[in-house]
């Protein structure tokens, strides 16, 4: 009778846990989909990325931003620019830090730019405004691209990628990041 209600007790506890999960990721969040958003390179292009097993799930900017924000203590907000272009635009991947205690979360890429008119820096807009409205910093990096596919496919570990990020505002080794995207974040954050 006890082994009975042990197992009772544990499967509650276990669906207790499973809907925090639910609330800080999304319902969604808990089982792998494909990105709604057409920008998101697929794996098939970037054999490193393919070969790479997934290590750990990612979340998409627009439905968990905020819940990831929320759920951090201390937050720092790293915008995690590749150095060549996905598509026509260079994609953010956002990676939300704890200060606290260093567990760390990281988005898909393909919902962010610091470029363009459109969705993707309508997204970056709303993000600088979220972390503002929380006195939270939004950090830029450049990172290269095939780094950033790994990172935000869930395939290498942040703080592996962490001493390789070049700060947005340094970055040298093109006049388009000095003249356009650096330009475009500064414009931002001002």
């Amino acid at each position: 009778m006890f082994d009975f209600l042990g197992g009772v007790l544990t499967g509650i506890a276990g669906n207790l846990a499973t809907k925090a999960l639910e609330g800080i990721w999304g319902s969604k969040k808990l089982n792998y989909e494909e990105p709604e958003n057409n920008e998101v390179e697929s794996p098939e292009t970037n054999p490193q990325v393919e070969d790479s097993p997934k290590i750990f799930q990612t979340f998409h900017i627009k439905n968990g931003f905020k819940d990831i924000l929320a759920y951090v203590q201390k937050p720092v907000v790293h915008a995690v620019v590749e150095d060549s272009p996905t598509t026509h635009y260079h994609l953010i991947t956002l990676v939300v830090e704890c200060r606290k205690t260093g567990e760390w979360f990281v988005s898909r890429k393909g919902e962010m730019a610091f470029e363009g008119g459109g969705g993707g820096i309508m997204v970056a807009e709303r993000v600088i405004m979220w972390c503002s409205e929380r006195h939270i910093k939004v950090i830029p990096w450049v990172l290269t691209k095939e780094k950033v596919d790994l990172l935000s496919t869930g395939r290498i570990l942040w703080h592996t990628v962490k001493p390789e990020l070049v700060p947005l505002l340094t970055y040298a080794r093109s006049e388009y990041f000095v003249n356009r995207i650096a330009k475009r974040y500064r414009e931002l954050t001002a």
